[in-house]
């Protein structure tokens, strides 16, 4: 069963309700444990006692990670019932376990476990007055199956509805106190995601979800017929040898009257049975700290390091670690050749960086309004009469010659006059499709993503006349370009994410490379360093891959610049970063 939170934040919330899931896989086993606490009395400060349990709770869960679902919720409910205990907490709440389709749950007060395929729903969970967990319910869920633990003032609102939306959740989840889980035999969906596609109702069986409901609300009363009671002890006692018969005869009136003593001293054994059954063993495991993002790194095969950053790597993460820890990270990524590389801001702009050219030790910053910047020691806004609408890239070939291409294909230059930019006048192979535009020498080379063409304009000053054709990518065997660079020959990188070194029409070497929508190439005479979120991998000239870097940046990167041999910087978000030392 994988979790969903729609909407949902773990912790303790305004108000007095807690409310958290975990997701715990061993091998082909998936377990997650899930809570909703919620104070009648509105304190919520009760439940911080709560939620020092849960997480105890949680992590015995882990070490006892072999154990069946019906256990685990055992020695949950035990270290919540001993906390509920000694604090003398008023509590109303769910507690539940999940095993893929199998769930476990218990409930207390008024909060309800509702069960909904999305069309309908039916409560799941007895209502149990009890100040504490007494009672486990077990049964079996479909794929696409919610179970939504409520807490006691929303339950009757979900009963009633006949259909389960988005925009109803997002009105009933009054100030995301709810917690919602699907139950799904495909890969685990990602947080707010909620499925209301028709196929999820294909593998469902014909039953309705009221008849499924009772079904696993059944479990419970079925539970009690494996109840061992326990032993009593013996008494021996010595009776005469002869008895004296007694002679009684029950009338037609008191019958009824001792039927329903029999019944009531049955029923007074089950639910005795009940309580002594459901009575945990207090063991508590001593508490095992979460895992921190290095422990999943050394948990983690070296083969499978990359795909781990790629999807797992969060910055806030990475910051919790302690100063050791953090050292500690870096040292298990240099051992499997990946070179971790912190970042330090260089400049923050108001706007998010779009691209970046360099100029001596000048750098040319595009930001996402249109706006250009130049950087030195200092930032400066560049003096433009308008801002560029939906600009692309920025190529700087001296101080009064700016080149700025936009979406719409155009390519504007910046030369110190009071109008600037100017929009440049294009020969018609040139004048549609959006452009890459680099330099070499005093040469200019322009791709049109319409005709796939690398255009050359030789001695370039203030106007693009006269191109010729250096090379065309489609026979080159490129798809569409990402980015190009003129070294003497050309470097450019596609959206399949090929890098290709070629001269004219002729192709020298090429490597494939990992893509991704952001990815970029810059190159030298020394090599090609590319970066493809927060990957940096640097290439010697002949394309052999020479290093290995992981950027340790707030926000994923997304434009590079070289602005020496030995100085990298790479603009995530709204900030320039230097890295390294």
């Amino acid at each position: 069963m994988n979790i969903v939170r729609y909407p949902i934040t773990n912790g303790v919330w305004a108000g007095s309700i807690f409310g958290q899931s975990t997701v715990f896989s061993f091998g082909e086993k998936t377990v997650s444990l899930s809570a909703l606490f919620e104070s009648p009395d509105q304190e919520p400060y009760h439940l911080k006692g709560l939620e020092k349990a849960w997480e105890a709770a949680t992590s015995a869960a882990f070490i006892n990670r072999s154990l069946p679902g019906e256990e685990l919720i055992e020695k949950i409910l035990t270290a919540i019932n001993a906390t509920i205990k000694e604090s003398s907490i008023s509590l109303q709440g769910a507690v539940l376990v999940t095993e893929e389709l199998k769930v476990h749950f218990s409930t207390v007060g008024e909060s309800e476990v509702i069960l909904s395929d999305g069309n309908s729903t039916s409560c799941v969970s007895a209502i149990q007055r009890g100040q504490e967990f007494t009672a486990v319910t077990s049964g079996e869920v479909e794929p696409g199956d919610l179970l939504i633990l409520s807490p006691s003032f929303l339950a009757p609102e979900l009963r009633k509805r006949t259909r389960l939306t988005p925009e109803i959740f997002e009105e009933l989840c009054l100030n995301e106190k709810t917690l919602v889980l699907t139950a799904s035999s495909t890969e685990p969906q990602t947080p707010n995601e909620f499925d209301e596609s028709e196929d999820r109702h294909a593998t469902r069986t014909q039953q309705t979800v009221a008849e499924r409901a009772a079904k696993i609300t059944s479990n419970i009363l079925t539970a009690l017929k494996s109840v061992r009671l326990p032993k009593l002890p013996k008494l021996r006692l010595k009776l005469p040898k002869k008895l004296p018969k007694f002679k009684f005869r029950i009338s037609s009136l008191s019958r009824p009257v001792t039927i329903i003593a029999v019944l009531i001293f049955v029923g007074g054994i089950y639910f005795a049975g009940t309580v002594l059954s459901e009575r945990f063993k207090i063991a508590r495991q001593a508490e095992q700290p979460p895992k921190t993002l290095l422990t999943l790194l050394q948990q983690t095969a070296t083969a499978d390091t990359v795909a781990f950053l790629t999807t797992e790597f969060e910055f806030s993460k990475y910051q919790s670690l302690t100063e050791s820890e953090k050292s500690t990270f870096h040292e298990t990524l240099q051992q499997r050749s990946i070179e971790p590389l912190t970042a330090t801001v260089q400049q923050a702009l108001p706007e998010k960086i779009l691209d970046v050219s360099s100029l001596g030790s000048n750098l040319y910053i595009l930001d996402a309004s249109g706006q250009l910047w130049r950087y030195d020691t200092t930032l400066r806004k560049v003096e433009q009469s308008g801002l560029i609408v939906e600009p692309q890239r920025v190529l700087a070939l001296k101080e009064d010659r700016i080149l700025v291409t936009d979406k719409a294909g155009n390519i504007w230059l910046y030369d110190g006059a009071a109008t600037q930019p100017i929009s440049l006048p294009l020969p018609q192979s040139l004048s549609s499709g959006t452009k890459l535009v680099t330099k070499y020498n005093n040469n200019i080379y322009i791709y049109n993503s319409q005709t796939k063409v690398i255009s050359r304009i030789s001695g370039f000053d203030r106007d693009i006349i006269n191109p010729s054709t250096y090379a065309n990518t489609e026979t080159l065997g490129f798809g569409l370009l990402r980015d190009l660079w003129i070294i003497g020959d050309a470097v450019a990188l596609d959206t399949s994410g090929k890098i290709k070194i070629f001269s004219r029409n002729v192709t020298s070497k090429e490597v494939t490379a990992a893509a991704s929508e952001t990815a970029r190439i810059i190159s030298s005479a020394t090599g090609s360093i590319h970066l493809n979120g927060r990957f940096m991998t640097t290439y010697s000239p002949e394309l052999t891959v020479t290093k290995t870097s992981f950027l340790l940046t707030p926000e994923t990167p997304e434009v590079p610049v070289l602005q020496s041999d030995t100085v990298t910087v790479v603009g995530a978000g709204n900030t320039l970063y230097r890295l390294g030392n």
